[in-house]
């Protein structure tokens, strides 16, 4: 059987199976090795597949619930520290001495 080498314009001799060649148990064997094959040597109380499918989707899902939940608990860290710095710029607590310049939009503090 040939087979075009694409971008090439040559043909090769393609291995595998010749034209009158029948498909051979190989193909019929496929795909049931996780089917039929795992049922018969299962022990007692083990799980079948979808259990563990399951298994591993509410792992998921908790681990993506925990991941949000982290994210919003963090949320506001980040202002508060940079609120933090700046007074520590302008002096410590004092009137209005945290908002200089460009950041004196919005109402003085103290």
């Amino acid at each position: 059987m040939t087979s075009t080498i694409w971008g090439t314009g040559r043909r090769k001799e393609k291995e595998g199976r010749k034209e009158g060649e029948e498909k051979g148990t190989e193909g019929e064997m496929k795909g049931k090795g996780r089917k039929e094959g795992r049922k018969e040597g299962r022990k007692e109380g083990e799980r079948g597949g979808e259990a563990r499918r399951d298994k591993r989707r509410r792992r998921k899902e908790k681990k993506g619930r925990e991941e949000r939940r982290g994210r919003k608990k963090r949320r506001g860290l980040k202002t508060e520290r940079r609120k933090e710095g700046r007074k520590e710029r302008r002096g410590g607590e004092g009137k209005g001495k945290e908002r200089k310049g460009n950041e004196r939009k919005g109402r003085k503090e103290g």
